[in-house]
């Protein structure tokens, strides 16, 4: 049971309209996701980070360990529904856990976004108006009792601290004036001002390799996202879509060693941008 503290308890959720009809649902239909798995869960985070690609920076782990981890997750919170004393502590220590993370509550409506795309895409035709509401009303339970778990879990804000006392002014020590050197100031600026130029060339070709690289990632995404859905499809066609399945698992490892060196490239894009920021700010 929940502790009195919170404000979801098991008896607000047996009335949350999780009713019969929506378990039997999304217990049923989660039998055909779970078959794919794990294209699945890789449909989910794509679409995920499409929505918000701040959300990616919240994931440490590897993300196929990741999409392991989540279907986990699902498969026993779906087969838990019928019981829900049994579950309502993981999902509890579940908020508490994302909390830590940084998950916001806005976060959960994106997730609900993802994940209702996902399954209308892994159902098919299966994924009815119906079977939408069930998973909406189950998925809306249990993101309430993750945001109430979090809600607790979230640290009191520390008072602020005390002004400390302004000191005395002081008088400044007397200095003894600098003497002006006389530097060749036509030759130092011409330097100057040729360096600029440099850097302000360099500066451009690093934005147009930044463009291409986001384009091949771009691509990449694209070419992975079709590999996924051409994989599902020939799951669904048995024996007769086994062809398609292996030539789509390699498009598929060929979008993902693309997306990972463009990623290596992104950064190294990134960095000499960074250092020749600095160069530049220091010609100032």
């Amino acid at each position: 049971m929940l502790d009195d503290d919170l404000s979801i308890s098991t008896e607000d959720l047996a009335e949350a309209a999780l009713r019969p009809d929506h378990i039997a649902l999304v217990q049923e239909t989660f039998k055909s996701v779970a078959e794919i798995s794990e294209q699945a869960a890789e449909l989910f985070y794509n679409r995920l980070f499409e929505i918000d690609p701040a959300l990616k920076a919240l994931f440490k782990n590897d993300l196929k360990e990741q999409g392991r981890l989540l279907m986990a997750m699902i498969a026993t919170a779906v087969n838990g529904l019928n019981d829900l004393d049994a579950i309502v502590p993981a999902v509890q220590d579940l908020g508490g856990r994302h909390a830590g993370y940084g998950v916001k509550d806005s976060d959960y409506d994106t997730v609900a976004e993802a994940l209702l795309w996902t399954l209308d895409q892994g159902l098919g035709d299966a994924y009815t108006p119906e079977v939408a509401t069930a998973w909406t009303a189950v998925y809306t339970v249990l993101a309430d009792t993750m945001k109430a778990a979090a809600s607790e879990a979230a640290p009191a804000p520390e008072p602020d601290p005390a002004p400390e006392p302004t000191p005395a002014p002081v008088a400044p020590a007397a200095t003894k004036p600098e003497e002006k050197a006389e530097p060749d100031l036509d030759t130092a600026n011409k330097n100057f001002e040729d360096i600029r130029n440099e850097i302000s060339a360099l500066m451009d070709d690093i934005g147009r390799v930044g463009d291409v690289a986001e384009q091949i990632d771009g691509i990449a995404g694209q070419t992975n996202l079709f590999a996924l859905n051409t994989t599902i499809e020939a799951a669904r066609a048995g024996d007769a879509g086994k062809g398609f399945a292996v030539v789509a698992g390699e498009v598929k490892s060929l979008s993902t060693e693309t997306a990972k060196a463009t990623a290596v490239v992104s950064e190294a894009v990134k960095d000499l941008r960074r250092r020749a920021e600095r160069i530049e700010e220091l010609l100032k």
